[in-house]
């Protein structure tokens, strides 16, 4: 073998194990951040309002059984069945138009949809503060501009109602409610008639926007660090968190 030759492989092996050390370095840096992320923000969904054991019971049998009613920023309830009677701006721009929108057994964007359908007008013209549960009945307000009120008050879609057409100087922007308001029926329970009412008399002022497995996930609850990571531009730690961080698995699912 000549020198040149040699000096090459010896280089490219040189190459090779600084690489490999680098990996390993950048996978260990990695990897101990997210976990000290895990240790920093743990997701606390141990908390339990009654102190009963747990019991079996059938949510969601009707979309009835699951009412959501929104709550706007002045804290007025969006109420199933009721008109509020919501006042036009005295000095209108012409611009926007706020309107609530019932809804049984529809999301919020499939609504949106045949609303747009119906007038006959594109996407963009329109905005919600938050979206709803599909399997439900729901209420909510949506925005509008370029349209008539006339436009939104012919409207006629199956299991849509919409009321309270509004004009208004001012748009409606994703996060614009105060919350919303949850009525939720249980049937099916394997309780006693106490047990029953002590769950029916069960009213809470709030609760806040932070539960269970809806947002984190059941297998992997970490999509709050995914988040994280996200929010401070760290996209790479962002895609390990989210497909290399196995915390409950086993088997076939770990080796993954």
């Amino acid at each position: 073998m000549n020198a040149p030759f040699i000096q090459n492989a010896r280089k490219k092996e040189s190459e090779e194990i600084i690489n490999q050390f680098r990996k390993e370095k950048q996978f260990k840096f990695r990897n101990n951040k997210i976990r000290q992320k895990l240790s920093e923000m743990p997701i606390n969904i141990n908390k339990f309002i009654l102190d009963m054991e747990r019991f079996d019971g059938t949510l969601k049998k009707y979309p009835e059984d699951f009412i959501v009613e929104e709550i706007t920023p002045e804290g007025t309830v969006l109420e199933v069945g009721k008109e509020i009677g919501f006042e036009d701006v005295e000095k209108w721009h012409g611009s926007f138009i706020h309107f609530t929108v019932e809804k049984t057994n529809w999301n919020t964007m499939d609504a949106l949809k045949q609303i747009v359908r119906a007038t006959k007008t594109k996407r963009k013209n329109f905005g919600f503060a938050g979206t709803k549960d599909k399997f439900a009945v729901t209420t909510q307000r949506f925005g509008c501009f370029g349209l008539k009120k006339e436009q939104l008050e012919n409207i006629n879609i199956k299991d849509i109602v919409i009321r309270d057409v509004q004009k208004t100087n001012k748009k409606l922007r994703m996060g614009g409610l105060w919350g919303n308001k949850f009525t939720i029926k249980i049937r099916d329970l394997n309780l006693s008639e106490k047990e029953i009412k002590r769950i029916s008399d069960l009213k809470l002022d709030y609760v806040l926007n932070y539960y269970g497995i809806q947002r984190f996930g059941l297998i992997r609850p970490i999509t709050h660090i995914v988040g994280k990571f996200i929010y401070e531009r760290d996209f790479e730690s962002a895609f390990y968190t989210y497909c290399g961080t196995p915390i409950n698995e086993t088997g076939d699912s770990l080796e993954a």
